[in-house]
């Protein structure tokens, strides 16, 4: 910026001068004072109603930086101003994200991290300064303090204070039957409770960029609710916590026992949804609703035994039912067979297992009264044989493992016990002999002395 001054003394009135200049006046050499009328902007034509009056660089509105002013007359002369500049700036705390600060109004200024930040523009000794926020940070608020005041050196104490705003965390529920209700918990915590399908937000607001967790606190009655997206960071709109309701499904289950290697026990739950289970192991059946009824029954047994249900129906309540048992067991079958040869009036008294006595007393067949579970051993032998008259009777297919169904072929076989008839011959004279007849046959010829035997006669025969 350069201005010529007019000729003329040092000082002068705005009445006789003209032109865009400004009026020096002599203090005493060396200093010298710089005039302009009151409210003059440097370039502005001088009215010639003003006075001059002093003033600072500063009321000219000059901006930091070196001006030369000329002074013309016979004895021109040159002025040269220094004007100094000043900067505004300070410290920025707690910043996430960038902001836009402003001096005066204007001079917009980025300030992307904590720390000092200074604006680029100065100003002058005695100019007014205000520092403000033009564009706050996204989920903060950025509170200036030290923001106003007038320039008397560099400004360093700008304080901009940023804090986290508070949001709320939400989202939808859906699926929920009308009647019933969720509890929601936000971090463990902020319990809410909902009666119906539809968007929700915990009543509680948490800072930008903290952790949210949602969680269900209390199921409904009939529903079982899962929480979709259900933690993250909290933004500028966390509205996107789905609660998906669906009705209430829990399984039925329990185990087997007394099966053997390969065996297997084919059970239903209300009458269908078939399980077959091999071996002493667990079963589940399909998941059915809360409240509905539940009944387990055995269709198909193994060969030979018979399984019974414990625990196997009542109303699904809220919960697994998991306590069914399921307990099989051997069934017994009947040990029996046949008897033949015993004579009438005669008895044989039968064993199996080396008790359970059976008396029999005429041919025919026979069952002993206590059955053998199958798979078990069974062993059929006489007790006492028949006495009158004297009888042996044979055990024949009488032991062996009790298949399903139970033994009915085991065979005793009696016969009359025989007795010979014998003697000996005495005195009878040399080159005699003597024939001998039992019951008018099976003769018998000696010779001499000695013994003699008939063919044996059953017991009881006469002779």
């Amino acid at each position: 910026v350069q201005e010529t001054f007019a000729t003329g003394p040092f000082s002068a009135t705005a009445t006789n001068a003209t032109g865009n200049f400004f009026g020096i006046n002599q203090r005493g050499s060396p200093d010298f004072a710089l005039r302009v009328p009151t409210g003059y902007t440097s370039g502005d034509p001088i009215n010639g109603a003003q006075e001059y009056q002093g003033t600072t660089l500063s009321d000219l509105r000059l901006r930091a930086g070196t001006f030369t002013w000329v002074y013309g007359g016979t004895n021109p002369f040159t002025f040269i101003f220094d004007i100094p500049g000043n900067s505004v700036g300070g410290t920025v705390s707690g910043l996430n994200d960038a902001v836009t600060l402003q001096l005066n109004g204007a001079n917009d200024f980025v300030v992307s991290a904590g720390g000092a930040f200074t604006f680029p523009q100065e100003l002058v000794f005695g100019d007014n300064y205000s520092v403000s926020v033009l564009q706050q940070p996204t989920g903060q608020t950025c509170t200036p303090s030290n923001a106003n005041g007038t320039i008397s050196g560099d400004v360093n104490n700008v304080v901009i204070s940023c804090v986290n705003n508070n949001y709320p965390v939400g989202g939808l529920v859906l699926g929920l039957i009308p009647g019933e209700s969720v509890v929601l918990q936000n971090n463990g915590g902020d319990d809410l409770t909902i009666g119906s399908d539809g968007n929700y937000q915990f009543p509680t607001t948490l800072p930008f960029g903290s952790n949210y967790n949602v969680s269900v606190l209390t199921q409904p009655a009939s529903e079982v609710c899962t929480v979709l997206n259900p933690t993250g960071t909290v933004s500028t709109n966390t509205n996107n916590v789905i609660v998906n309701c669906d009705p209430a499904t829990y399984t039925v289950s329990g185990t087997v026992a007394g099966l053997a290697m390969g065996e297997t026990v084919t059970l239903r739950n209300n009458g269908a949804d078939d399980q077959v289970v091999a071996g002493n192991a667990g079963f589940t059946f399909s998941s059915q609703a809360n409240g509905s009824a539940y009944s387990v029954s055995v269709t198909t047994e193994p060969a030979g035994k018979a399984c019974t249900v414990a625990g196997g129906s009542g109303l699904i309540s809220g919960a697994d039912v998991t306590g069914v048992s399921v307990s099989c067991a051997a069934l017994p079958y009947p040990i029996g067979g046949s008897v033949s040869g015993l004579v009438a009036g005669d008895n044989v008294v039968l064993q199996n297992n080396g008790g359970d006595d059976l008396t029999l007393g005429a041919n025919g067949s026979f069952t002993f009264a206590t059955p053998i579970s199958t798979g078990s051993p069974y062993n059929v032998t006489v007790l006492t044989q028949p006495a009158a008259p004297s009888e042996t009777c044979l055990v024949s297919n009488g032991s062996g493992t009790t298949p399903a169904g139970g033994v009915s072929n085991v065979i005793v076989t009696c016969t009359v016990d025989t007795f010979p008839v014998s003697g000996d011959v005495s005195g009878l004279a040399s080159g005699n002999s003597i024939a001998l007849r039992l019951n008018g046959a099976d003769e018998q010829v000696l010779t001499g002395d000695g013994v003699f035997v008939f063919s044996p006669l059953a017991d009881g025969a006469s002779y």
